[in-house]
């Protein structure tokens, strides 16, 4: 099921997450850590969005 926040995200980037999350290039630390450094940079908006893809992503979703 497709969330609402993906519907700004570039599937193709998308994709790419899942296909490294799957492949075991990208771990549940490295989500974390990837969105502590960006949060910063975000607005609340995009922080809460990357909030649920990293959970989703660490999900398996």
């Amino acid at each position: 099921m497709k969330d609402h926040f993906e519907d700004d995200l570039d599937p193709a980037l998308l994709d790419a997450a899942r296909r490294a999350r799957e492949q075991g290039r990208i771990d549940d630390a490295a989500l974390e850590d990837f969105y502590r450094r960006v949060q910063g940079f975000l607005s609340d908006e995009q922080a809460r969005r990357l909030r649920a893809l990293v959970d989703k992503l660490k999900a398996g979703q």
